[in-house]
C-alpha cells in the first residue's frame, strides 16, 4: 500500500526497508490472512518478473527480496463471521411480505448457495420430488444442485404464484422493471435483505453470503468432508470442509455429555422448530405448528444418493448408446458365427430364424441383453428374458474385444433381418 511505502516505488526499496513495509502489512489487523496472502503472491510474481526481465545493480536486491518472500508463511483465514441464529432467521422470514423473498430466505438459510448460482436459475431448473426439491445450478466450480428439504413448501408456494410459472426459460427469481419481468440482481437482493434486517430489528449487517456461511456451519455437523464438497460445490481439494468442521466441533461436547448421561446435557437447549420456534419433542419428524420437517439429515443424504445414482444411470445410458451406435461392428463374420453356435454345417445356411432357434434350444441366454426400441436403449436381465411371454428375439451376435455380445431385437417378422 502507498501509505506503507510512503509514496516510494516498490522496486526501488532496499531489502531492509522492504521487510519493514511488508511486515507492516502482515501486522495490520484490518486485513485478513487471505488478503495478506494475496499481497505476498502479487509481490512475489512482480519480483520474479523483475529478476527475469530486468538488469542492473538492483537485481541482487530483488533476488534477496524474493528469497525473503518465499520464507514468509501466512495461515489461511479462519471463517470468523458469526452465522445467523435461528432467531435472526425467523425474524427475517417473518419480516418478508412476499412469497418470493420468503422462499429465497428459507432456501438460502438451508442450502447456502452462492448468489451467482441462485440468481441465474430458471423455472425449468427446478425438479420437485415427494418430500424435497432439487434446483440445478451452475457456478464458478461447475454444475451442481441445491437440495431443498425444509424450504420445500416455500419454494412450491413461490412457483405456484410465479407470473411465468409455465415458461421453463423464465427467471426463477425476478423483479418488475418497467412492467417487464427481469432477473433479480445480486445488488437488488442485498438491498432487500438490508431493508428486511432493519424491519426485523437486526443490528448487524446481513448480506447474502452470510447464509452460505450459516448453512456450511450447520451441515458440517453431519456431512463428511467429501459430502460437504459435493453439497456446496467446492473442489475436491478445497480446505473449506476442514474449516467448517472446526467451527462445528463446538457441538461435540453436548453430544458426548448427552450420550453418557442418558439425557439432556447441561446447558443444552430444548429442540425447537427451525422455522416457527415451536418446541419439538424427541422423535417427532414434523413440526406440529407449521408442518416443516425437523431432521433434514436423512432426506439430504437420500437426495444426494439419488442424484448421484441418476448421473450414473445417465452415464451408462450414454455408454450403451455409444456401444450400439458406434462400437458394435455392423456385420458378423462366418468364423464368429461358428464360434458362437459351435456349428459344423455351412454357416451360409444359418438364417436369423435358425440362429435364434439354435440359441433357444441350447438355452444360450445371456446375463444381460441390449436392445433398441426406437431412440430408447433397453437393458433386460436373464430373468426378464426367461419369464418373457410371446416375445420373438433375434440374436445378433458380435465379437467385441474378443468377447461375445448378443443383441436381441424384438420383431414380429424375423424375415426382415439378415446377416
Amino acid at each position: 500500500e502507498r501509505r506503507v511505502l510512503r509514496g516510494g516505488r516498490v522496486e526501488d526499496l532496499g531489502l531492509s526497508r522492504f521487510k519493514s513495509a511488508f511486515l507492516a502489512i502482515l501486522n495490520n489487523d484490518e486485513l485478513d490472512n487471505d488478503t495478506k496472502k494475496l499481497y505476498k503472491i502479487s509481490l512475489k510474481k512482480f519480483f520474479e518478473f523483475l529478476v527475469s526481465e530486468k538488469s542492473g545493480s538492483k537485481r541482487n536486491t530483488w533476488k534477496k527480496i524474493l528469497t525473503f518472500l518465499e520464507g514468509v508463511k501466512i495461515r489461511e483465514t479462519e471463517p470468523r463471521i458469526e452465522p445467523l441464529t435461528e432467531d435472526e432467521f425467523r425474524r427475517l422470514y417473518e419480516a418478508a411480505e412476499d412469497l418470493q423473498m420468503k422462499a429465497i430466505i428459507s432456501l438460502a438459510y438451508e442450502c447456502g448457495p452462492r448468489a451467482g448460482e441462485l440468481l441465474t436459475c430458471k423455472i425449468g431448473d427446478v425438479r420437485l420430488h415427494e418430500n424435497y426439491a432439487e434446483i440445478l445450478v451452475s457456478g464458478k466450480t461447475g454444475q451442481g444442485s441445491l437440495i431443498a428439504v425444509r424450504s420445500y413448501g416455500d419454494l412450491v408456494n413461490h412457483l405456484a404464484h410465479h407470473p411465468l410459472k409455465d415458461d421453463p426459460e423464465a427467471p426463477l427469481w425476478f423483479t418488475w422493471r418497467g412492467g417487464v419481468i427481469k432477473p433479480l440482481t445480486h445488488q437488488a437482493l442485498n438491498f432487500r435483505l438490508k431493508k428486511l434486517a432493519s424491519k426485523a430489528g437486526i443490528k448487524r449487517q446481513i448480506r447474502f453470503h452470510l447464509f452460505r456461511h450459516t448453512a456450511a456451519t450447520e451441515k458440517a455437523k453431519f456431512l463428511t468432508d467429501r459430502e460437504m464438497c459435493q453439497y456446496f460445490r467446492w473442489s475436491s481439494r478445497s480446505s473449506m470442509p476442514a474449516k467448517y468442521a472446526h467451527l462445528a466441533a463446538r457441538d461435540v461436547k453436548p453430544k458426548i455429555l448427552s450420550y453418557y448421561t442418558g439425557g439432556q446435557a447441561p446447558g443444552q437447549q430444548t429442540l425447537k422448530c427451525w422455522k416457527c420456534g415451536q418446541p419439538i419433542q424427541p422423535g417427532v419428524r414434523y413440526c406440529s405448528r407449521c408442518g416443516s420437517p425437523i431432521n433434514q439429515e436423512e432426506v439430504i443424504r437420500t437426495a444426494m444418493h439419488l442424484n448421484k445414482l441418476e448421473k450414473t444411470i445417465q452415464e451408462l445410458q450414454n455408454k450403451l448408446n455409444s456401444l450400439i451406435g458406434h462400437v458394435i461392428k455392423p456385420s458378423l463374420k462366418e468364423k464368429d458365427i461358428k464360434i458362437i453356435i459351435d456349428l459344423d454345417e455351412d454357416v451360409s445356411e444359418v438364417t436369423p430364424e435358425k440362429l435364434a432357434k439354435i440359441l433357444k434350444e441350447r438355452k444360450n441366454i445371456p446375463d444381460l441383453v441390449i436392445m433398441r426400441d426406437g431412440e430408447e436403449v433397453i437393458v433386460e436381465n436373464r430373468e426378464d428374458i426367461i419369464n418373457s411371454e410371446n416375445k420373438a428375439y433375434l440374436y445378433k451376435a458380435y465379437m467385441i474385444d474378443g468377447r461375445i455380445v448378443l443383441e436381441p431385437i424384438r420383431s414380429d417378422d424375423l424375415n426382415d433381418y439378415r446377416f
